[in-house]
């Protein structure tokens, strides 16, 4: 089999493993229903007014969502659609780009590193923009190469400048590969003494600062003013204020979840991703191939200068540095080649072939096993699985819509609100008094956190006893639920299920 034919292969299981992952539409998750939840009230009229839960989403991505959730409903299908469509799309798109520029044994260690990895895949069917900061950073740094390669073509340029101009609102980490792709063309302009490039860029960046500038003013700072809590969660994400220190930092982020392609961790969890990253770098110097090296390199420059002036982190995970996942499997598969033509296999063509279609074989394994796990564990924490299958049963099999929550919406756990709260299927802040009169021949009762909020618990304790002979209780249970990973932060809810007698 061919180099070709074999990325064509690992590109059809990376395409496969996002739609089964898509497909068997795992429950949403804490990060997820945090976003998921502002969608459920939200009007034309306030649309674009700031997010709850500590939540920011570009203009474009958030209008998106809503349009889709307004027409097509509130299904996990619906709200990851976006992102499963972008995900899908980088693959294409980095495989055309690769076939057309790489020799072919990096073309496929490039393609089969992102086809497969884990974070590309869980991110990219997840209801974040986290997948679009992937193929805008893409999109742009492929212009940005083609922009250099063929000046002469127009078109190029005009797509190029459109795209610089739109991506902050699709992307807003875009704004460091914008920065990255602009200052290589004027770098490039000036050591080649190419004065059209260099007016080119100039012009293009101050029209995308201007642009930028007002929307950052209109939307981007209420938002992120709204919800300052996402600085003290990215607070490791910045370098430390001892300027000696800051080496160690960055090679501890570097050799993190950033790094993460195709798997890896923190803690200097994915140092071989970065070993691969800087053999990437070395490859592309031999070879003089400046420009193209430049335009991966400096997004990293730009977030890092971010970092120091805590406006964006830098490493932590690898959800909010997917803007920077292009030029890493880019980097780190031609740093694969580079070490693979290394000893006797130099230059003897067969020989690499053979070894980059092993790396191939063994990631692409990856991936199948990867879809394997998607179908046997279709969900992210057992604790996530748990909350939908209690909703969901109790509607199914109980017929007490809607049901009745103690709590006020706001105090109710995000994942659950999420669930109970669309199409009138909960009355949130319900006074459990108004059972005595207007109580249906089954009614569900929701109380969440009774120890925070111990006056419900006796109201309702109180009303039950007040009513014992109106109804008989079919379920009265007390559990625990989980909003994130493992048993990150803990939820109790009571649910009471009566039936009213036929007195």
């Amino acid at each position: 089999m061919s180099i070709q034919q074999w990325t064509l292969l690992v590109l059809l299981i990376g395409v496969f493993y996002r739609l089964i992952r898509y497909a068997v539409r795992m429950p949403i998750w804490g990060d997820e229903a945090m976003l998921a939840v502002n969608f459920l009230e939200r009007d034309w009229e306030v649309l674009f007014e700031p997010l709850k839960n500590g939540q920011v989403l570009p203009i474009a991505y958030l209008a998106v969502s809503w349009i889709l959730m307004t027409f097509a409903g509130f299904s996990e299908w619906v709200l990851r659609f976006p992102a499963t469509i972008a995900s899908i799309t980088v693959l294409v798109l980095l495989y055309r780009f690769a076939s057309t520029r790489f020799e072919q044994p990096q073309m496929l260690a490039v393609v089969s590193i992102l086809a497969v990895s884990y974070y590309s895949v869980r991110h990219g069917v997840e209801f974040k923009p986290y997948s679009t900061d992937l193929l805008v950073a893409l999109l742009l740094l492929i212009l940005a190469f083609e922009v250099k390669l063929r000046p002469q073509l127009t078109s190029i340029r005009t797509l190029f400048a459109i795209s610089i101009c739109l991506a902050p609102f699709f992307s807003y980490p875009s704004v460091f590969v914008i920065a990255g792709c602009l200052a290589a063309l004027v770098l490039d302009g000036l050591l080649n003494s190419n004065k059209s490039q260099i007016i080119f860029a100039t012009l293009l960046g101050l029209v995308a600062v201007s642009i930028f500038g007002i929307y950052y003013v209109f939307y981007i700072q209420p938002h992120s003013s709204a919800n300052n809590i996402l600085f003290v969660k990215w607070r490791d994400a910045f370098p430390p204020a001892d300027a000696w220190a800051f080496p160690g930092w960055l090679i501890k982020q570097s050799t993190g979840r950033i790094m993460a392609y195709p798997i890896g961790s923190n803690n200097y969890g994915s140092s071989l991703t970065f070993l691969a990253f800087l053999a990437g770098i070395l490859s592309l110097t031999q070879k003089r191939q400046y420009y193209f090296l430049a335009i991966l390199l400096l997004p990293f420059v730009f977030t890092i200068i971010a970092s120091s002036l805590h406006l964006y982190p830098y490493g932590q995970s690898a959800r909010i540095a997917q803007h920077l996942a292009p030029s890493i499997c880019i980097l780190s598969g031609f740093g694969v080649v580079w070490v693979f033509r290394l000893g006797k296999g130099r230059l003897d063509a067969k020989i690499l072939k053979r070894r980059v279609i092993i790396f191939s074989a063994v990631l692409s394994f990856l991936g199948i096993a990867g879809m394997g796990h998607t179908i046997v564990k279709p969900y992210k924490t057992k604790g996530v699985q748990d909350v939908r299958e209690v909703v969901e049963n109790i509607l199914s099999t109980h017929n007490c819509q809607p049901v009745k929550v103690l709590n006020p919406k706001d105090f109710v756990p995000v994942n659950f609100r999420w669930y109970l709260g669309f199409d009138r299927r909960a009355d949130f802040a319900y006074a459990v008094q108004d059972l005595d009169n207007k109580m249906l021949d089954v009614e569900c009762l929701f109380l969440f956190d009774a120890i925070r909020y111990p006056k419900l618990q006796k109201v309702l304790d109180n009303q039950l006893a007040k009513m014992v002979n109106k109804y008989s209780v079919i379920q009265d249970i007390e559990e625990k639920a989980f909003i994130y990973g493992g048993k990150n932060h803990p939820h109790t809810y009571r649910l009471v299920i009566l039936q009213k007698t036929s007195s």
